[in-house]
């Protein structure tokens, strides 16, 4: 998904001596969405996962900046002030909810 890194992507990762992009090939970044299609049913949500996934450590969002994320917005705002051993499902409003199952499910004959 986020392709082979060059030093276009990352700089100077060319220089770091386990570098050897001709081992695996050259493959160009594609969206998430490519591999992962539902993403795009999640409201920004590959926004937030792209923001992970960057090459150069230096350009991927902190955990912090991830919590302010617009794809957290909806989250009650006293989600932010619990202590850590506070489980966020004692805020209002705050619930756990299955996903549906759309998965295929394949099944091997043996």
């Amino acid at each position: 998904v986020i392709g082979t890194p060059t030093d276009d992507t990352w700089d100077g990762v060319s220089q770091l001596p386990n570098y050897k992009p001709q081992k695996f090939g050259h493959y160009s970044p594609q969206p998430l969405s490519a591999a992962f299609p539902r993403i795009t049913e999640i409201t920004q949500g590959e926004t937030l996962a792209q923001s992970f996934l960057q090459l150069q450590p230096r350009l991927r969002i902190s955990a912090n900046d991830a919590l302010h994320h617009i794809y957290f917005d909806e989250l009650p705002p006293k989600i932010y002030d619990l202590p850590e051993q506070v489980s966020i499902y004692t805020v209002s409003g705050c619930k756990l909810s299955p996903e549906p199952n759309n998965h295929t499910v394949i099944k091997i004959k043996q």
